[in-house]
């Protein structure tokens, strides 16, 4: 999606971006400041990828303006914002944002509707915009690693529904939303993602933290692959490689990784690993934490960051957000 760049005053900038594709949603990890995006009428012509992008500001506050309207997005707050019409991104200060681009086709949204939520900032609540940005943020959050799983296709499917679900309760515009139980159970997945921890979690925990039978919750997976307990299994074990293949928890035994990933036991965990990836956590281990110059990382994985190998900028003149 090419923009033009106009640095604010003469201060230097650098910035960068990385972007991941997970089905048919693109997600854009982005930081900067003291610049502003242009989107023409020329750069439109040179390139439109036809989408609606979902902005999440993380630091600082920019100020987008699009279809007559301009707002302030604070952190904690939404905005939507379309390719296919002039918009501008302003960022006075530094700044760090998530977008989720989804294609309108996919959305089945008209113009008509796009230019009425548009450059509206979305607060902060405790309603379904409050549940959608968790479950969309998380997403964003573990876009690499869907981006190469072959199995995630379908979550870019199940945030399209969400950003519907969204637009239907905050702006009373009606799209079409392809499966009901999605947001049940993508507001599930991203729980298990932040709990699965907890080696005492049941789905008596799980159905009452998200105030539903344990019926409703069963049946929200049905068709998706896996069980409920399947699912947070495979969560467990994909967390525990990860980290198996992180040398900043090389000091880490096998077993401490294990529990800090909920598995009862030693043994449980190594019969999971063994099924899933065909060999033992000390096997994998040890192939994938052999020294590498293949690239580099830079942010804090504590707040969610992952910038893995960004294109620094010292800003040029125009700039494509969602080819990179």
């Amino acid at each position: 999606m090419p923009v033009e760049i106009d640095r604010k005053q003469d201060f230097s900038v650098a910035a960068g971006l990385t972007s991941a594709t997970i089905g048919a949603a693109r997600t854009i990890n982005g930081f900067g400041g003291n610049h502003v995006f242009h989107r023409t009428a020329k750069k439109i012509r040179e390139g439109d990828p036809d989408t609606l992008l979902l902005a999440f500001p993380t630091v600082g506050s920019p100020l987008i303006e699009q279809d007559d309207r301009q707002t302030m997005v604070a952190n904690g707050e939404m905005v939507f914002f379309d390719s296919s019409r002039p918009f501008q991104v302003a960022m006075q200060e530094p700044f760090r944002w998530q977008l989720l681009a989804v294609p309108k086709s996919v959305l089945r949204i008209p113009d008509i509707q796009s230019q009425k939520i548009t450059a509206i900032s979305i607060p902060r609540s405790s309603g379904i915009g409050s549940v959608v940005r968790t479950v969309l943020k998380d997403m964003i959050s573990h876009s690499t690693a869907l981006s190469n799983d072959a199995e995630a296709t379908a979550v870019g499917g199940h945030a399209a529904d969400l950003i519907a679900t969204l637009i239907r309760s905050v702006f009373g515009e009606t799209l079409v939303v392809n499966d009901g139980a999605a947001v049940l159970r993508e507001t599930v997945l991203a729980f298990l993602r932040r709990r699965h921890g907890d080696r005492l979690l049941t789905a008596t925990m799980i159905a009452a933290a998200h105030h539903v039978s344990l019926r409703t919750l069963f049946s929200a997976f049905e068709g998706s692959g896996d069980s409920l307990m399947d699912t947070l299994r495979g969560i467990r074990t994909s967390a525990a490689r990860d980290d198996l293949g992180n040398p900043r928890y090389k000091q880490w035994n096998v077993s401490h990784i294990a529990a800090a990933h909920g598995f009862a036991s030693p043994s449980n965990f190594a019969r999971a690993f063994r099924e899933t990836y065909n060999m033992t956590p000390s096997e994998y281990r040890r192939i994938n934490t052999a020294p590498s110059t293949s690239g580099y990382k830079f942010g804090n994985p504590e707040l969610g960051e992952t910038f893995g190998n960004p294109q620094n900028l010292n800003y040029p003149p125009s700039l494509n957000l969602l080819d990179s």
